[in-house]
């Protein structure tokens, strides 16, 4: 087999349609090298409205404004990204690609509805939304409580919580908590846990809903976590409250920005709207009609 592979390498060279593909590569790489690409596209244009719309977009992500010394490295981030997006779709790499697809939507949605976005709204406009959603701005409620365990480990699962029911009858506010129950691999005591902290510590089970319900200074249960079964007893319980103005200031802010921009990203919305005709070939004309 070796022997044969000069007279077919020979052969192959004689070939008409090789020399046709090596003669096309050939011309076509000699014309990218030679073409240059229009200045358009190796023209990075950075305006102050760029720079601003960057401040507002980190602005609205993280509550805070950004120093002179963020934005130039948000501008040199802008000019790092466009670099690569325009190489990726010289390549044609955004063809077809429906993640692509949505962070274009995305960035077409930031870039209509920012130009409608004040820079930074005054005192007054915050506090009336303040006053106008309340619901956005309350401190969470918070719980003291104490607990006794039964693991599902030692007792299965049904026997962890039969022994938590029947001890609940025995236990007074002079028991000894040491020596009842099982060993917790945590604490046996919280201080002012939040509905959130409580689902952090213990899983999304009842405990993390039950000492916000529970009466005070009462041992109530069983009452199930990730890790098995609880008594417990509340010691301290403060409500959700309304935070002052004053003290909840960035979050009105970041509140009042994120609602202008889905207002603003609505209107252009439905001014896209009377552009477009929707043919919807999926469903049925009745259905479709609005």
């Amino acid at each position: 087999m070796p022997a044969d592979q000069p007279g077919t390498l020979a052969r192959l060279c004689r070939e008409p349609l090789l020399h046709f593909i090596l003669i096309g590569a050939f011309l076509a790489g000699a014309v990218q090298l030679l073409q240059k690409p229009a200045k358009s596209d190796q023209e990075i244009l950075v305006t102050p409205a760029l720079v601003e719309r960057l401040a507002n977009l980190y602005r609205l992500q993280t509550g805070s404004q950004p120093d002179s010394r963020r934005r130039e490295w948000l501008v040199q981030n802008y000019i790092r990204e466009e670099m690569l997006f325009r190489e990726a779709k010289s390549l044609r790499l955004d063809e077809g690609d429906e993640l692509v697809r949505r962070r274009l939507v995305q960035k077409l949605e930031f870039l209509k509805a920012d130009a409608a976005i004040p820079a930074e709204p005054d005192e007054a406009t915050l506090r009336a939304y303040h006053t106008a959603r309340p619901e956005l701005f309350l401190a969470p409620a918070k719980v003291s409580f104490s607990h006794v365990f039964f693991s599902p480990d030692k007792r299965t699962a049904e026997g962890a919580r039969k022994a938590a029911a029947q001890e609940l009858e025995n236990l007074t506010e002079s028991s000894d908590l040491a020596s009842i129950g099982d060993r917790f691999p945590l604490k046996s005591a919280y201080d002012a846990m939040t509905p959130a902290a409580l689902v952090q510590v213990f899983g999304p089970k009842s405990i993390a809903e039950a000492p916000f319900n529970a009466e005070v200074s009462r041992w109530t249960g069983p009452v199930e976590s990730g890790f098995g079964w609880h008594l417990i007893r509340v010691t301290a319980r403060a409500p959700s409250r309304l935070l002052p103005f004053e003290d909840a200031l960035d979050m009105v802010r970041n509140a009042w920005t994120s609602n202008q921009l889905d207002l603003a990203v609505q209107k252009r919305l439905e001014e896209l709207s009377r552009r477009y005709t929707i043919v919807r070939k999926d469903i049925s004309e009745e259905k479709a009609k609005p």
